[in-house]
């Protein structure tokens, strides 16, 4: 009984280990977003942070999305449909919206 309860004080501490290496990363990558070193991101940790990355990451995925569409004739025209469907969109609210 003492090599199994051995064994799971091991996995205890790495769960501890992955669980710092985790905090670090998700730290790296907020500095990343905001431009900053490691060590200026605080230690607190919340929802905002994790949302502030993947928003960071949609943003880019969106502008990589329209350059990679611009590049042929078929994708332009994607995207000037997808403007008009924004444009439509606009308009609806906007009539829908004054009463």
């Amino acid at each position: 009984m003492a090599d199994q309860q051995a064994e799971l004080d091991e996995i205890e501490k790495q769960k501890d280990a992955l669980e710092k290496r985790e905090q670090h990363i998700q730290r790296a990558m907020l500095a990343q977003v905001r431009g900053v070193a490691v060590d200026q991101v605080d230690d607190y940790h919340s929802y905002r942070y994790d949302n502030e990355v993947e928003s960071a990451v949609e943003r880019r995925k969106a502008v990589h999305e329209e350059e990679l569409l611009a590049q042929s004739e078929r994708g332009q025209q994607i995207l000037q449909f997808q403007r008009e469907q924004e444009d439509l969109l606009d308009t609806v609210w906007l009539a829908c919206s004054v009463k």
